[in-house]
């Protein structure tokens, strides 16, 4: 830590490449949501994500859909 200020990261698995193994559904979900500048509910998403790529540039309903497929989830959207 005394050399490298992202030190403690080794401890959870994202050092140096900026990537964590797990992430809590609902978290993915707010995090894109907001991103594409929506407001999204998801606390009531459950669940954890061990991988996740939008490889494209795409809608968020199109990068959500697998997720929701997997975790069977419908999106509403807050107005």
């Amino acid at each position: 830590e005394d050399v490298w200020s992202d030190g403690p990261n080794w401890q959870v698995g994202h050092w140096l490449n900026g990537r964590t193994s797990l992430m809590e559904l609902a978290d993915i979900v707010d995090e894109m949501a907001s991103d594409a500048g929506i407001d999204i509910e998801t606390s009531g998403l459950n669940g954890v994500v061990d991988g996740y790529a939008v490889e494209n540039v795409t809608s968020l309903a199109s990068a959500l859909s697998f997720l929701s497929l997997a975790f069977d989830f419908q999106l509403r959207v807050l107005r």
